[in-house]
């Protein structure tokens, strides 16, 4: 089956996806004519969505997804052939140190730092981030790069090294939890709920393309949700159903809602 089948099947409402749905159909095709392993850049969750649909029609080959722990967002993708056993991963762990009295480091500081050089948001992965301290997900030759030319993030010197992942730090989610009722489990009305907005303004939200479901876009506000859904509202934040915790007198749905903060 061709490239262009494939995506036809896929049934892709975001047309930002295609480039790197077709990049990575290309890279099966080099594996397959190779045999070699391959790795992507980091893929984004939607992305990844669409990773076991498009691999059912390469057989012959395998692959595995790392992030470099298991809740990772962002992921690459290692595609080899089936007749190995594993693979390994060229995945690495730049570290970095600051003084915390010099100012504090954002995700948004370490992102734009990186990008300052000249590198490519699909060249790294998760950011995570304590006290004086940040680690960012990449691949080997990457971290190395930035070992030597990553000497500031923002206005603060920071100290490069490269650790593996028994050094880890931990990731901690900053979360505000919010106990409500709604009258349906409708998309609209969860995020009516969970951005404490009016049910019209969040059809007008979805209606213009600004709200993922799933990290998909969706345009269905009577759409139905289930626990473990995330919704992102774009400009708004991201926010998922952690329990549905059955009705209440009036017949409404008892909702415990995880919104990122």
């Amino acid at each position: 089956m061709n490239k262009e089948d494939i995506l036809r099947q896929l049934n892709i409402y975001d047309t930002e996806q295609l480039p790197k749905l077709k990049r990575i159909i290309d890279i099966l095709n080099k594996v397959m004519k190779s045999y070699e392993v391959v790795s992507t850049d980091f893929l984004s969750p939607d992305i990844q969505g669409y990773i076991k649909s498009i691999c059912f029609h390469y057989p012959d080959l395998k692959y595995t997804l790392d992030g470099g722990y298991d809740d990772a967002e962002y992921k690459k993708m290692i595609v080899y052939p089936d007749y190995l056993e594993t693979v390994e991963s060229d995945l690495s762990i730049l570290d970095i140190t600051y003084h915390e009295k010099y100012g504090d480091v954002s995700h948004r500081d370490v992102l734009g730092a990186v990008l300052g050089l000249g590198l490519k948001r699909e060249v790294i992965g998760d950011i995570l981030l304590e006290n004086g301290h940040v680690q960012v997900m990449t691949s080997g030759h990457v971290a190395s790069f930035l070992q030597t030319h990553l000497l500031k993030v923002g206005r603060v010197t920071v100290t490069t090294d490269i650790v593996d992942k028994d050094r880890l730090i931990e990731k901690v989610e900053s979360v505000k939890w919010i106990n409500t009722t709604v009258k349906s489990l409708r998309l609209d009305a969860i995020i009516a709920s969970g951005f404490n907005l009016s049910r019209s303004k969040a059809v007008d939200l979805i209606k213009a393309e600004r709200v993922k479901l799933n990290h998909n876009i969706s345009v269905q506000t009577s759409k139905e949700l289930s626990e473990g859904d995330l919704i992102s509202v774009k400009g708004k934040g991201r926010i998922k159903i952690d329990s549905i915790n059955g009705l209440t007198k009036k017949e409404r749905y008892k909702v415990d809602i995880k919104k990122y903060i």
